[in-house]
């Protein structure tokens, strides 16, 4: 995975999560450095605004079933980082779609 597509994942996770500025740093090392600073946001969602989580989800175009399994399967422990996986995943897969084309 190539800086620039590290950089555009964040950018799109911050864009389809509405998140304010600073939430998420704004450039990062490695993939695991996005995922660990996105897991307490997604649990605070998960807490105080489901609602807005579940909007996010349906804007960043997470596979609906992918998201019932994980919220009917996991633990609320494992929620949290099981949907973080899920957005990075469709974000990187958005973020790859778009540096190719751009070109």
């Amino acid at each position: 995975m190539t800086n620039k597509e590290l950089d555009y994942t964040l950018q799109l996770v911050n864009k389809d999560l509405s998140l304010e500025k600073n939430t998420l740093p704004e450039s990062v090392n490695n993939f695991d450095e996005i995922r660990e600073k996105l897991i307490p946001v997604i649990k605070y969602l998960l807490n105080k605004d489901f609602n807005r989580l579940l909007t996010s989800l349906y804007r960043i175009d997470v596979d609906e079933h992918k998201v019932k399994e994980v919220i009917s399967l996991e633990t609320p422990d494992q929620l949290a980082s099981s949907l973080t996986d899920l957005i990075l995943q469709r974000e990187l897969q958005k973020a790859v779609t778009r540096i190719k084309y751009q070109s």
